[in-house]
């Protein structure tokens, strides 16, 4: 990973903490630093580094959208606004979904989970319906990236909650926050429920940016994406 990665990375968190603080100042506060994600564009600067890497894969720049017309029909809702779209003249050719979580880890990672797999389902029935005009064609690909926060909170070691009927998958036995992040975004790729998944993990306190998996890094994410521009092209 490069050195302008790692920066644009590592401020995400920096960027959310100084939204925070303003808004608190001014009055407004939410719980699990909520407003640091409502209120700054944490992920603009990441959203142009990767809009710039697929210029340069040949998508011109008018059709990347990464700040505005985002939404695009859901089967089961009327609409679904992503972070940033890519099309081909009239053809999608991906659809992006930006996560992060810094803070109530165990909510966030459920909500995370939850988001992640309504969203694929509704998406993938959309296709299937031919809501994106893609009949005969290429359908679009659908990618999914999370940023998770490394610090002491997000790696002890947590045991799943006392359950009467069924024990736990025995993989989230005796493991972090972090490691749930890990098997969460693995078994999104393994089961193709997302075409490409880009996990990072990033120590904002020692500055320090990890990728946990190879098959879940960024140039293997950049790498499926751009086979999809290819198939395009």
């Amino acid at each position: 990973m490069n050195k302008e990665l790692k920066e644009i990375l590592l401020d995400i968190f920096r960027r959310e903490e100084k939204a925070a603080q303003v808004q608190e100042s001014r009055g407004g506060y939410d719980i699990g630093r909520r407003s640091a994600v409502t209120a700054g564009k944490h992920f603009d600067p990441l959203s142009e580094y990767i809009s710039k890497e697929l210029q340069t894969y040949g998508v011109a720049s008018e059709s990347i959208f990464w700040n505005e017309k985002l939404n695009i029909p859901g089967w089961f809702r009327a609409s679904k606004q992503w972070d940033m779209l890519a099309f081909h003249q009239e053809d999608m050719i991906a659809a992006i979904e930006f996560k992060s979580i810094g803070s109530s880890y165990g909510n966030n990672i459920n909500n995370r989970v939850e988001e992640a797999l309504g969203s694929a389902y509704d998406t993938h029935h959309a296709v299937k319906y031919n809501l994106y005009r893609s009949e005969g064609k290429i359908p679009p690909m659908f990618a999914y990236l999370l940023v998770a926060r490394k610090e002491s909170a997000s790696t002890r070691i947590v045991r799943p909650r006392e359950m009467v009927h069924f024990p736990a998958d025995k993989e989230f036995m005796d493991t972090s926050y972090l490691d749930r992040c890990r098997i969460f975004c693995d078994r999104l790729l393994q089961e193709r429920v997302y075409d490409a998944v880009w996990l990072v993990y990033v120590d904002v306190e020692h500055e320090d940016v990890e990728e946990p998996l190879a098959s879940l890094s960024y140039e293997q994410f950049m790498h499926r994406i751009k086979s999809q521009v290819e198939l395009f092209r």
